[in-house]
């Protein structure tokens, strides 16, 4: 459900403490929606067919993200030009974070081509370190949402194995300041991202390659 702060009262509880008395006053109103993943299609395996295999015995876990996003607030997610191209407009609801989105996706979305993935970071062959750079939506007249990061590969000795960016990105077509169009543009641009190192073939010969050996 959209939830709009009808005053500049409101808008200055939704946005960071950081920010002063006088720009909140001078703040569109916040526009917040949940941060569910809802894209508009599926990880499919044949993205990924014919690719270098994943190890037999690999165990992938995916660190916490570490947010550098150059925001003020880590809640807010986009603008709206309908509303005001130069002011950021949406929030993620419920104290929610775009980290913990993301790496949940990642989670799902790598386990779905053909990546073993773990909760447990004892079990782990291996750890997928993200750092996230930008996540944000410009809604005009399309959503456009994009996803920005870097990416290490670690093994159990602590060598990185790999390391380089990733990206995804979203376009779509809808009404504006709607939750359903928001959550498919981004949630098509974390998919997209996931998909792309997946087929990454630099990360897939770091995990085929031979474990390092452990450090004396």
């Amino acid at each position: 459900m959209q939830h709009r702060a009808r005053s500049s009262l409101l808008a200055c509880g939704l946005l960071s403490a950081a920010l002063t008395a006088g720009a909140c006053a001078s703040s569109p109103d916040i526009i917040s929606f949940p941060l569910v993943y809802a894209p508009t299609e599926k990880a499919d395996p044949s993205k990924v067919a014919g690719l270098v295999a994943v190890p037999p015995g690999t165990l992938i876990f995916i660190a916490q993200i570490v947010d550098k996003r150059q925001v003020q607030d880590p809640h807010l997610l986009g603008v709206s030009e309908d509303a005001n191209p130069d002011a950021p407009v949406y929030n993620a609801a419920g104290g929610q974070v775009p980290t913990e989105y993301v790496r949940n996706v990642f989670a799902k979305e790598l386990a779905a081509l053909g990546f073993p993935v773990t909760a447990d970071p004892l079990a782990a062959t291996h750890t997928l370190q993200l750092q996230l750079d930008q996540f944000w939506i410009v809604e005009g007249n399309v959503y456009q949402a994009t996803l920005m990061a870097q990416g290490w590969l670690i093994d159990r000795s602590s060598t990185t194995l790999w390391q380089g960016p990733i990206a995804g990105k979203s376009s779509r077509w809808g009404r504006s300041q709607e939750e359903g169009n928001f959550l498919q543009a981004f949630g098509d641009a974390t998919l997209d991202g996931s998909v792309k190192l997946a087929q990454t073939p630099e990360f897939r010969n770091a995990l085929a390659a031979a474990p390092a050996a452990p450090q004396p």
